[in-house]
């Protein structure tokens, strides 16, 4: 999947790369990362998930930090504008994805490109038609919750399903948060449902409302699915992507939304 990296800002070949470098970080999970969209050569929201970084350096002081001007929002850029350039052939529009990780006093960024569907997704909309209450519960911000990744990431991934708490309250998708349209306003769960703190979550939620419209962060259950409008998908990749039909109720205004969103996040 990643072919290409900067090994503490400095381009190297993902074959080249040695476990010993990381080696906290593989066996013990003492690492963080974040997933950026590049756009044009611009890594996106950089500021924020720079930021959500240092905040989780600091919080979690088993990780060995690295040097300060690694995680400079300006030597990265000037990193990642020089990286590009070198390798239009397989960015020929300077987009694609860069996947931050930071272990052992490492800083590791590797780059792929866009997934092939996304554009059919963001145009056409995701049907999510089933749920998992397998793994959620209410609160749970333990090492229990982060071992979900595995399933979250890999064994749900297959099917379009939705989480929920043992309180039937909505929390997240395997790869995204979730926003919900409704007569009288936007609304997206609870960390403590739980659901990850995403970045793009972040930026809607400090816009405050959409076309007049507020956004509220608050219980969602699942009995107020009929009264849901509109939904969508956020994430740093994606953006938004519109959700057509949730557990069988007809969502099709959901795509004009999406794209609402997108250009807003996009200015």
């Amino acid at each position: 999947m990643y072919h290409h990296a900067l090994l503490d800002l400095k381009p190297t070949n993902v074959n080249s790369l040695k476990l010993i470098d990381f080696i906290n970080g593989f066996s013990f999970g003492a690492g963080l990362f974040e997933t950026i969209r590049i756009n044009e050569g611009i890594p996106e929201f950089l500021d924020i998930h720079l930021n959500r970084l240092k905040v989780g350096l600091q919080s979690f002081t088993q990780i060995e930090s690295p040097n300060y001007e690694l995680l400079e929002e300006s030597n990265i850029r000037s990193a990642v504008e020089i990286f590009l350039n070198e390798n239009d052939l397989f960015f020929p529009l300077k987009s694609g994805i860069m996947k931050m990780i930071v272990a052992d006093g490492r800083v590791l960024n590797l780059f792929r490109r866009l997934p092939n569907d996304l554009e059919v997704k963001q145009n056409q909309g995701v049907a999510i038609d089933g749920i998992n209450s397998n793994f959620y519960r209410q609160y749970d911000k333990s090492l229990n919750h982060k071992l979900t990744s595995y399933v979250r990431q890999y064994e749900c991934m297959q099917g379009s399903i939705v989480f929920v708490n043992e309180k039937s309250q909505i929390c997240e998708t395997p790869n995204a948060n979730i926003f919900f349209k409704f007569s009288d306003r936007w609304a997206t769960p609870k960390t403590h449902a739980p659901c990850l703190p995403g970045t793009i979550r972040k930026v809607l939620i400090d816009l405050k409302d959409i076309e007049d419209l507020p956004i509220y962060i608050e219980d969602i259950h699942l009995d107020q699915i009929e009264q849901m409008e509109a939904c969508f998908l956020t994430n740093s990749v994606s953006y938004a992507i519109p959700v057509v039909s949730l557990l069988g109720k007809n969502l099709s205004d959901s795509i004009t939304w999406s794209k609402k969103i997108r250009g807003l996040l996009q200015k």
